[in-house]
C-alpha cells in the first residue's frame, strides 16, 4: 500500500506532505514545516500521515481563527459588547427579587437587601421612638432612606461615565447610515 511505501522513504513522505499542505494553499516554507510538524505528529501518535495532517491542519486554522478572534472580531465589536453589558448590568442591578427568593443566608444578600433591612430597622426604630413618646436616634427614617438611595445609586454615577462612549457607539454602530 501507499502507507508502506511513504513509511519506507522519508523523502517521499516529506513531499506527500508538502503536497497535500499546497493544496490548501500553504506555500513553501510554511508546506515543509507543517509537514515535518505532521510526520512528527503521525510518529509520536503512531496515527497515519492523513490523520496527522488533518491534525496539524486544524490546529493552524484554530490558531487563524483565535488570532482573528481577538486582534479583528472582538476590537471592532467592543461597542456593541460594552452597550449590551451595561443593558446587562443596569437591568439587574436593582435584582432585588431574585436574592430574595433565591438566597437565605445574610452573606449572600445584595447591595438591595442589606439596604432595606437597614430602612426597614430604621423605621421600627421611629416606631418604637412614636409609641414610647422617647427619640431613640438622631436619625429618622426619612433620612436613612434618603442616605440608602444615595449608596445604592454611587457605584452605577462611577461606572457610567467611563462606558458610556461605548454605550452611544454601540447603539448607533447599526443605525447609522453612511
Amino acid at each position: 500500500s501507499y502507507e508502506d511505501i511513504l513509511a519506507d522513504d522519508p523523502e517521499l513522505r516529506h513531499n506527500f506532505c508538502a503536497t497535500c499542505y499546497k493544496t490548501f494553499g500553504i506555500y513553501d516554507d510554511a508546506a515543509d514545516q507543517m509537514a515535518t510538524e505532521a510526520e512528527e505528529y503521525a510518529d509520536s501518535h503512531n496515527s497515519t500521515i492523513e490523520e496527522a495532517i488533518v491534525e496539524v491542519l486544524c490546529t493552524r486554522v484554530a490558531y487563524i481563527a483565535g488570532v482573528a478572534l481577538l486582534f479583528i472580531i472582538l476590537p471592532i465589536s467592543a461597542p456593541s459588547l460594552a452597550a449590551i453589558a451595561m443593558f446587562y448590568a443596569v437591568g439587574n442591578w436593582n435584582s432585588y427579587l431574585d436574592c430574595l427568593l433565591y438566597t437565605n443566608s445574610g452573606d449572600l444578600q445584595v447591595l438591595q437587601i442589606y439596604l432595606r433591612n437597614l430602612i426597614d430597622s430604621a423605621g421600627a426604630m421611629d416606631s418604637i421612638a412614636s409609641i414610647s413618646g422617647k427619640e431613640t436616634s438622631q436619625l429618622s427614617a426619612e433620612t436613612v432612606k434618603m442616605t440608602t438611595i444615595a449608596v445604592s445609586i454611587i457605584p452605577i454615577l462611577i461606572i457610567y461615565p467611563f462606558l458610556q462612549r461605548f454605550y452611544t457607539k454601540g447603539i448607533t454602530v447599526g443605525a447609522v447610515k453612511g
